[in-house]
């Protein structure tokens, strides 16, 4: 468990440590800025915490610096542990990212660096109303081209999901600068042109 009001200089946490799949002690940190502190459960566990260290020791040293000056430093299982909450935070910020995004884009067009920054065109109604109809579709393809294209830095791509390749291609897109969608299915000729409210 992760406790960020707790995090000063270091991570505060605790959680079940595992070696091989198989559960051989603790590991935790107040946040003060001291190393992760890990013991075993069982005498298992103390085998197998002897093996990681050993296993650690074996790793290539981090490359580090400070100002100016570069060092190394011998890894060790507190380094391991603290780079395997490090991994497991950036996925959890990547996920919480990529949650976000995925609300936005039904309502706008996003475009951006993907997993790591985006911006968004809010739109006057959802993106599925725009492909109801080939009509409605001509109308989301204008305004890619018209309102998205001239915002677009030279490292943004369209991050749409949700908007079919055609449409894309429909507004001039080169295929490097939009996501690989499905065609959708074409729709007969229809009446449902987004309107916007008065």
């Amino acid at each position: 468990m992760h406790y960020p009001r707790m995090s000063e200089e270091t991570n505060a946490f605790s959680a079940d440590l595992y070696i091989q799949g198989q559960k051989a002690g603790f590991a935790e940190n107040r946040g003060t800025g001291g190393p992760n502190n890990y013991r075993a459960t069982s005498q298992k566990g103390q085998e197998l915490i002897r093996r990681a260290e050993d296993y650690c020791k074996g790793l290539e040293p981090l490359q580090s610096s400070a100002g100016d000056e570069s060092f190394t430093i011998e890894m060790n299982l507190d380094l391991f542990i603290d780079d395997l909450l490090t991994a497991h935070f950036q996925q959890k910020q990547l996920e919480r990212f990529r949650k976000k995004m995925s609300k936005e884009m039904q309502q706008g067009v996003i475009f951006g660096v993907p997993d790591q920054s985006y911006r968004c065109l809010k739109l006057p109604v959802p993106v599925s109303v725009y492909l109801t109809s080939p009509s409605c579709q001509d109308i989301l393809a204008n305004l890619l081209r018209d309102r998205v294209l001239p915002q677009m830095r030279k490292e943004d791509t369209i991050l749409n999901t949700n908007i079919p390749s055609q449409i894309y291609s429909k507004a001039g897109l080169d295929k490097s600068r939009f996501p690989d969608v499905i065609p959708t299915e074409s729709h007969p000729e229809e009446d449902h042109a987004p309107r916007r409210k008065r």
